[in-house]
């Protein structure tokens, strides 16, 4: 029988050899080539995150309120994105329980997004601010998905 010692020093007299068995010799006659491109544009893409919160005693409230508000304002936006070429779609929906300081569940609160996209500001930011019961969250410009396609074949 092998104590843990005699197993250590058996690993310790074996550990060099297998390191050497692992490593593979460096590679010869290798050549690595590498090429990169930069190009500054203007980002002409405008998304506006728009959020509803809400809170109430239990999660099926919150839920039915979050549901109501981003219902009425999907529809809402929809039917004015439709002249102005704004891209309308809903983002996260989350309810979760409020903690009071003994630890115990004390309510329900949650949020639902709407996400406003296009190349117009002015329509874009027009927009966010007629929608009730949302609020703008944040708004983050960035390249669009044709920019990019055009400025990748040109580059």
């Amino acid at each position: 029988m092998v104590s843990r010692r005699g197993w250590l020093v058996l690993g310790l007299a074996v550990l060099p050899w297998v390191v050497q068995a692992q490593t593979a010799p460096p590679a010869q006659h290798v050549v690595q080539l590498s090429a990169s491109a930069q190009r500054e544009v203007a980002q002409d893409w405008l998304t506006a995150v728009l959020v509803a919160r809400q809170q109430a005693s239990d999660a099926g409230t919150v839920q039915n309120q979050l549901k109501a508000v981003l219902t009425s304002a999907l529809q809402q936006a929809r039917s004015k994105a439709r002249e102005g070429g704004v891209e309308v779609s809903t983002g996260g929906f989350s309810v979760y329980p409020r903690y009071g300081k003994d630890g115990q569940v004390q309510g329900w609160q949650g949020t639902a997004e709407l996400l406003l996209q296009g190349r117009d500001v002015a329509q874009v930011s027009t927009l966010a601010g007629q929608l009730p019961g949302m609020a703008v969250s944040q708004m983050r410009f960035s390249l669009s998905q044709e920019a990019t396609q055009k400025l990748e074949s040109q580059v």
